[in-house]
């Protein structure tokens, strides 16, 4: 879902979408659906909202990557130079939901030709290298994401160690 169709919702609730970032955008609707405002914050691992739709990108927001784009990266392409590695996931993770693998992989692909050592990064590029048969890449970002867990949610590991059982 991109920021666009995420501020279309709000404002069909009402809700005034001027300078709000994501983050508030989501919890605003949230509120106005009757939900707990658990989106991005401390409690979204633990919400128990499994079927919530804003879910994939929540989990990413809870647990943000660290650091900045450079600028070098950031100009390279589909970037605007002010988004943050957090930003710069959440798109890519966005592209490839709606089936622009080409959009993800060209995002995944500046964050790694930055040397981002992201967890989510080497994850998702990892997925986009499945989805396109690209075994030996696919295992290579896979087992990096593994060793970056520590930033990753148990079902992403999960994931992945099921997708390299399927690619062994």
């Amino acid at each position: 879902m991109t920021l666009e169709e995420i501020r279309l919702i709000a404002q069909s609730h009402g809700i005034n979408v001027d300078r709000m970032e994501m983050p508030e955008l989501v919890r605003a609707i949230q509120s106005a659906e009757g939900n707990e405002q658990c989106f991005g914050t401390d409690k979204a691992s633990s919400c128990g909202q499994s079927g919530c739709c804003w879910q994939e990108p929540c989990l990413v927001v809870a647990e943000p990557p660290v650091g900045k784009l450079s600028e070098e990266t950031a100009n390279v392409g589909l970037l605007p130079s002010n988004y943050s590695l957090q930003e710069a996931v959440i798109l890519a993770f966005q592209y490839c939901s709606s089936n622009d693998l080409s959009g993800a992989r060209s995002i995944c692909d500046q964050l790694l030709a930055d040397k981002v050592n992201n967890f989510y990064v080497y994850y998702l590029s990892g997925v986009i290298a499945y989805q396109t048969n690209d075994r030996a890449l696919a295992k290579a970002h896979f087992h990096t994401a593994l060793g970056l867990s520590a930033g990753g949610t148990a079902e992403r590991i999960l994931d992945i160690r099921s997708r390299l059982q399927a690619l062994s």
